[in-house]
């Protein structure tokens, strides 16, 4: 594995300065930031999960807490899984997914929640860490969601436009 003081070897400067390119480029001179971007680009050199983390006091970790009753949770929760691990992997981070409000044995950056109710709201705003709710809870927590509402009047005026008449919605 290569390592900081690699790269610093190759380009010639301490590990403070090649610490100082990947996290304050803007301290060093274009010199020596092309510098060491040449010997990180030579070496293929990539920064280390662990070592970020303790510099940096964070785990890299996202909690996904789905508070549904699993077996009635729909099919379509595996793919939106894959593609939110997918995004996080290319961002750095990890998804950790968790059924149990009441277990906070690992430490995460945020979470990430769906099904939570009204009673849940209590353990949810005790937490230290930021959470975001699949769907509107109330207004402590933030969340996403999407607008049913205009999406099908969107869809409604886009297919008589186009001419059709009988329409069905299921």
């Amino acid at each position: 594995m290569i390592t900081l003081a690699d790269v610093a070897k190759e380009s010639h400067v301490s590990t403070m300065t090649v610490s100082r390119v990947l996290h304050h480029p803007e301290q060093v001179s274009d010199e020596v930031r092309q510098a060491v971007q040449q010997a990180i680009s030579k070496l293929g050199y990539k920064p280390s999960r662990v070592g970020q983390a303790l510099s940096q006091q964070r785990q890299f970790a996202i909690q996904f807490l789905i508070l549904e009753d699993i077996q009635q949770v729909d099919p379509y929760y595996a793919k939106l899984l894959l593609y939110i691990a997918d995004y996080l992997r290319e961002q750095g981070y990890t998804l950790e997914i968790s059924h149990d409000l009441t277990d906070h044995s690992s430490q995460v950056d945020g979470t990430f929640v769906s099904g939570a109710r009204q009673q849940d709201l209590p353990l949810l705003t005790k937490s230290s860490d930021p959470i975001v709710s699949y769907g509107q809870l109330d207004q402590t927590i933030k969340y996403v969601d999407i607008d049913n509402f205009h999406g099908t009047y969107q869809m409604t005026h886009y297919l008589a436009k186009c001419g059709y008449q009988n329409l069905l919605y299921f």
